[in-house]
């Protein structure tokens, strides 16, 4: 407990010195510091904190360590008690994830770490836009808070932290970015679409509340994609299979004037 009180705390005061100065080169290095301290810790914990480390992440790089292709890791299995899994079971974001990292530096740490760093980079980014001066009062209840729930729920926490990025752009009008954040937090979780509906929500409150709202066009933009998503569902299903995602075609495949064979 004490090695986390540390680093959240020195993590916090590299970002409220940050805030603090003005010569650009220190208020880099401050930042990098601030945010390689939660990394370096999760990277070194041990195998046994976090229920997902050993749950797949652990068995994941080791299939990947021995596989001889990428094909050979994804069609692979592991077993905990009576769970048989597969890297195929895990969104491809993840799994290719840890197959590069295994293959390249074959080190454990180095994926924990950098699973870390892909929850809290994208946080802090949205915390420096979002409230400027206050990062590091952020950071805090991030640390507090979640820190240690991101070590059970690693997917999940990368694919809240892209949505979470995601909207700090798209209050920036930039839905461009927006929707690759979007797309990058799917391909980490699964569940990451549910979170995608707000992205909708505003932007349809952007246009209605806009000075000159074209309620025309946006009505037909909403029933041309409607349209678009019903002519091409049979491709939408394959791209989801492809993509790892054939959990969300399920609905799809009952619908019974669709003939799935």
């Amino acid at each position: 407990m004490t090695i986390y009180l540390i680093t959240f705390l020195a993590s916090a005061v590299f970002f409220y010195s940050e805030s603090r100065i003005n010569r650009e080169r220190y208020k880099i290095i401050l930042i990098v510091f601030g945010l390689l301290l939660p990394c370096f810790l999760a990277g070194t914990r041990a195998e046994t904190i976090g229920v997902d480390t050993a749950g797949y992440a652990q068995p994941m790089f080791s299939l990947a360590v021995q596989s001889d292709s990428y094909q050979e890791y994804v069609n692979s299995e592991w077993s905990r008690s009576w769970l048989v899994r597969s890297p195929s079971d895990i969104e491809v974001g993840f799994t290719l994830m840890v197959y590069v990292i295994a293959k390249i530096s074959g080190s454990l740490q180095l994926l924990l770490g950098i699973t870390q760093a892909l929850t809290v980079v994208p946080i802090y980014i949205c915390l420096r836009k979002q409230a400027k001066g206050y990062e590091w009062l952020g950071m805090l209840a991030y640390y507090f808070l979640f820190y240690n729930m991101t070590l059970n729920m690693m997917r999940q926490w990368i694919a809240i932290s892209f949505l979470l990025l995601g909207y700090a752009y798209l209050i920036g009008n930039k839905p461009l970015v927006t929707f690759i954040l979007g797309l990058c937090a799917v391909f980490f979780h699964k569940t990451a679409l549910i979170g995608l509906l707000p992205y909708i929500v505003i932007l349809s409150e952007k246009n209605l509340c806009s000075s000159e709202p074209d309620y025309i066009k946006w009505c037909g933009a909403i029933t041309g994609c409607c349209l678009i998503i019903l002519i091409l569902i049979r491709p939408i299903i394959d791209i989801l299979d492809i993509l790892g995602l054939s959990y969300y075609t399920i609905i799809f495949r009952r619908w019974q004037y669709i003939d799935i064979a």
